[in-house]
């Protein structure tokens, strides 16, 4: 009980005693005192009691409300706490928001430059063995839909063997465990296209971050046809070289009886390299109308030529032929390749089921003596130009042996026929030094002294005999120098293939030039224009092309009409060669004409009216020829006069 009920009780029982006394009610009774003063102190006893009662009652109540109120108040102030946490958590999740918006940019960022990149991409769901996504190069080089790719095993792609014999199983199962242990697996492998092709690709593979029970295992395939097929050719070319090398070696030591064999063996050698199905040599006949069979070989079961024929006409391939008499190479990897003019090659060689074909002339005779061919019956096959080169190499090879096969024949005949001979070659010896001095002087003397003395009697006698013997007399002078002209002209049209100069680069600028200083007194005597414009630089011999030029603008000034002659030159580069064209304003030329003007001593004119000796378009045809080009003429469809052409090839820049 509290100190302050007590100090209550007290005053109350002494105020009432004393109210007891000033009343009078225990005055002078002792008794009476006591016994109002003891109830009295236990009513305020009981009272103090019940109010130290009362008030620790109302203190708990008072307590207790405080204890519920602080529950609300801290409440409030959670919530107030909370207001800012959400708008914390809010603002973090506008923030993830935006990370995730960017991680999605950038991820569909990466998935189109993956879905786009030009490298066959793949990953593989390890766990299901299936393949769990590729992008579009992928489906593009298997050639199938998507939805036939996705969740389906690798192994449905390759065939049941690799080209090294290895199950494709097997690699399968070795390129992902390789790649599960961390390495980056870079390996060749053969995969089979939607149309059963089998294309060969390089594989790269490594484990990609995976999520628990979801191992993935990514990389790319690469289409490796066009790097094989360059190492093929690289590889090919330096065997090709090197068996080149060793049949030259070998062929230098054939006798004439080991020929036969040996070019047989070579071509046996070269077709297997090749992977040719047919390898031939024909050769051309005395009257070059008949192709005949001299070597082949033929792989096992393809049929060779002399079991169906062993000659063939010219006639029957007149496309193949026309490059092979300019000493052109025919290489016809496809078919669908040949040009419209070759169309009974085209027939002749479907009906034989040939795919591709490589032909190289034979050396010059100056015609070409024949040719080598190499046929491809199973399979096509694209033979590339530096190869082409090194069979034209073997050509040559070929025509040297064949060559001197004939030549080592006939020395052998001759041998024999000398070693009779010897004594009776001995004898006339004197005889046939002093017939060739006679062929080499004497016989060149009659002309001279023809020529010497009509001269001499023209100029003593011209007028002083009649007119008919005057008129001998020129008869005889101009016989005599046409004769002259004819053994010049002649010998020159010998040389243009008899001691060849090696080609060299040729400025037709300068070449024109010496030509019109050499042509310098006609062009002034018969007051020519020539107008000419830039010429190109061509591969030739300077000399020939300056005859060549000198003959055409010659005639182009002398077959002049009653005009002065105008001659226009002009060039223009068509495809692979050059077209120069020599135009004038003279009398012309029929067009069933344009052909034998070229041919050797054919005249359209009498020798009165336009001098000549009728061999300068031939020679000009020869030099031509000989620069591996054409020559034409044509009349002019207006303003009279003709137009001769001719072609040359263009320079390559390597030169």
């Amino acid at each position: 009980m509290k100190l302050k009920y007590y100090f209550a009780v007290a005053v109350i029982a002494t105020s009432a005693l004393v109210a007891a006394v000033i009343l009078g009610w225990v005055e002078g009774n002792v008794s009476t005192l006591a016994t109002v003063s003891v109830p009295l102190f236990l009513i305020g006893a009981a009272a103090a009691w019940f109010l130290d009662a009362l008030d620790r009652r109302l203190s708990e109540l008072s307590k207790t409300a405080h204890a519920m109120a602080a529950p609300a108040n801290a409440q409030a102030a959670g919530l107030a706490r909370t207001d800012d946490s959400v708008t914390v958590i809010a603002r973090s999740l506008d923030s993830v928001q935006q990370r995730m918006s960017e991680l999605q940019t950038r991820f569909e960022q990466q998935r189109a430059i993956a879905e786009h990149a030009p490298d066959a991409m793949w990953v593989l769901h390890v766990e299901s063995g299936c393949i769990a996504d590729v992008n579009q190069s992928f489906v593009d080089l298997c050639g199938l839909p998507r939805e036939q790719i996705i969740g389906v095993t690798p192994r449905v792609f390759g065939p049941r063997l690799q080209d090294d014999g290895t199950p494709s199983t097997n690699f399968l199962r070795g390129l992902i465990e390789h790649a599960l242990a961390g390495e980056r697996v870079i390996a060749n492998c053969t995969l089979l296209t939607s149309s059963g092709e089998r294309m060969p690709c390089e594989v790269r593979a490594a484990k990609l971050p995976s999520l628990p029970g979801r191992t993935l295992v990514g990389g790319t395939l690469i289409d490796i046809s066009d790097r094989l097929q360059a190492e093929r050719a690289v590889s090919d070319r330096l065997a090709f070289e090197a068996l080149i090398s060793k049949l030259s070696t070998e062929m230098i030591n054939y006798n004439s009886m080991q020929i036969d064999e040996g070019i047989d063996r070579a071509l046996a050698q070269i077709g297997q390299l090749m992977q040719a199905d047919r390898c031939y040599v024909f050769t051309y006949d005395d009257s070059d109308r008949l192709l005949a069979i001299s070597h082949e070989w033929s792989a096992p079961g393809v049929l060779s030529f002399r079991e169906h024929g062993s000659s063939a006409s010219p006639a029957d391939f007149p496309w193949t032929q026309s490059l092979l008499q300019r000493g052109e190479i025919v290489n016809v990897a496809h078919m669908s390749d040949l040009p419209p003019q070759a169309e009974k090659e085209r027939n002749a060689w479907a009906l034989a089921q040939v795919r591709s074909v490589v032909m190289v002339p034979l050396r010059p005779r100056p015609s070409v003596p024949g040719l080598v061919g190499f046929e491809w019956i199973r399979h096509e096959r694209a033979w590339p130009p530096e190869l082409v080169f090194l069979l034209t190499v073997f050509g040559e090879m070929i025509s040297n042996l064949l060559a001197r096969q004939v030549v080592e024949r006939e020395l052998a005949r001759q041998r024999e026929t000398l070693e009779r001979s010897i004594g009776e070659l001995t004898r006339s010896n004197s005889e046939l030094q002093r017939f060739a001095y006679a062929a080499s002087h004497d016989l060149q003397e009659p002309l001279r002294a023809i020529s010497g003395f009509s001269e001499l009697l023209a100029r003593r006698y011209k007028g002083r005999l009649d007119a008919t013997a005057d008129e001998y007399l020129d008869f005889v002078r101009d016989a005599a120098g046409r004769m002259r002209g004819m053994i010049t002209n002649l010998l020159d049209y010998s040389r243009i293939d008899a001691s060849p100069r090696p080609f060299s680069v040729c400025d037709l600028n300068e070449v024109m030039s010496l030509a019109l200083a050499n042509l310098h007194a006609s062009i002034e005597e018969l007051e020519a224009r020539i107008d000419c414009e830039r010429l190109p630089q061509v591969l030739g011999d300077p000399s020939q092309l300056l005859q060549l030029l000198q003959n055409l603008i010659s005639n182009a000034i002398k077959f002049h009409s009653e005009a002065p002659p105008h001659v226009r030159i002009e060039s223009r580069q068509h495809g692979g060669e050059w077209r120069i064209s020599v135009r004038d304003n003279g009398i012309g030329l029929r067009e069933e004409d344009s052909e034998r003007i070229f041919e050797v001593f054919k005249r359209l004119h009498s020798a009165d009216r336009y001098p000549g000796s009728g061999i300068g378009l031939s020679v000009c045809k020869r030099i031509i020829e000989r620069h591996r080009g054409r020559i034409w003429a044509q009349p002019n469809e207006a303003g009279g006069g003709a137009t001769l052409w001719f072609t040359l090839p263009v320079m390559s820049a390597a030169v």
